[in-house]
């Protein structure tokens, strides 16, 4: 978690430093710990005060902002691990890559067939693509969507529906069947 999250901001900090132009968004989970991590930042405060690394925040305390709304604003989305926020920008529009922290590459599809194309578990790798994405501004969101597609193949929004579908069909036939391959069935079956 906190090592990976400083590389990541190290790397974004010298592409800053390097791209003049170059604004930042950033999503954090809870605003108490990233205003921790201002104060306790050189390059984080000075250039949170540039505004060229801008904080989204939901409308209530503690509330997130939701990753569509927020990749609404990027042209590029990067995220921390393998994430559900780096994964809905592509679903939306957004080329998204991701910052696999865990280096999945070996046990998840998503992360070996999309190593070094939208996940990556090199810092040095990742650097290179987004300074690509700064100089051509090559957003192949179609490429992007492919990899991604993997973790829905839908694609249609409607991701949350099917979970709660399935959650539900298990719950109201799980205690009335004594076989389980019975109720994944009927999963199915919906």
């Amino acid at each position: 978690g906190e090592l990976h999250n400083k590389r990541l901001f190290r790397m974004f900090f010298k592409l800053l430093k390097k791209n003049p132009d170059l604004l930042i968004y950033v999503k954090p989970k809870v605003k108490y710990y990233y205003q921790k991590f201002v104060d306790s930042s050189f390059d984080m405060k000075q250039y949170t005060n540039q505004g060229r690394i801008v904080p989204f925040f939901g409308t209530e305390l503690n509330e997130k902002m939701p990753p569509a709304k927020f990749s609404a604003n990027c042209d590029l989305v990067v995220s921390l691990g393998v994430s559900s926020a780096g994964a809905e920008a592509s679903f939306f529009g957004v080329k998204s890559f991701h910052y696999d922290n865990c280096e999945l590459e070996q046990v998840n599809e998503f992360c070996g067939k999309g190593q070094n194309k939208v996940v990556f578990n090199k810092i040095n790798n990742l650097t290179l693509a987004i300074e690509k994405e700064i100089i051509s501004k090559d957003n192949r969101v179609n490429e992007n969507k492919k990899y991604h597609g993997i973790l829905d193949p839908y694609q249609d929004g409607r991701c949350g529906e099917r979970t709660a579908l399935i959650i539900d069909t298990i719950h109201e036939n799980f205690m009335s069947l004594k076989n389980f391959d019975k109720t994944l069935y009927a999963v199915e079956e919906e």
